[in-house]
């Protein structure tokens, strides 16, 4: 829970460092919940095979990244939901587009342990694609 009593929002890893993780969510709403150059903010570190850490993060970077995700013709239930979506539906041709948002936060404490869990992590990953 944060200090104003609000739930942590959960972000899915995308990366990682040693140094922080970039982390990718499709919600605007937990991107905008973060500022850039926010700094001493605790989060909880999930990662496989390790107990949770607490981590103290400051956030580097925001970017928002919008990509087609389908391409063609629309069908009958397809107008009635861009019309009531207000989306323009001129021709017959349909485009809808997605917004996915990564965030770049970065480790301000490293500690023995996560710098170790980091390590094995980085390790295990590696080993893996390898294979």
């Amino acid at each position: 829970m944060r200090e104003d009593g609000s739930a942590r929002p959960r972000i899915r890893i995308d990366d990682v460092s040693l140094g922080g993780v970039a982390c990718f969510t499709r919600y605007s709403a937990v991107a905008d919940a973060f500022r850039v150059d926010e700094d001493g903010l605790d989060a909880i570190l999930y990662l496989p095979s390790t107990a949770p850490m607490i981590v103290n993060v400051s956030v580097r970077w925001t970017k928002k990244t919008t990509s087609s995700v389908i391409q063609g013709k629309y069908d009958e239930f397809q107008l009635i939901v861009a019309s009531r979506l207000k989306l323009s539906s001129s021709s017959e041709e349909m485009q809808m587009k997605e917004n996915f948002f990564r965030i770049g936060f970065q480790f301000t404490e490293v500690t023995h342990d996560l710098d170790g869990a980091l390590r094995n992590f980085i390790k295990l990953v590696q080993t893996a694609e390898s294979v």
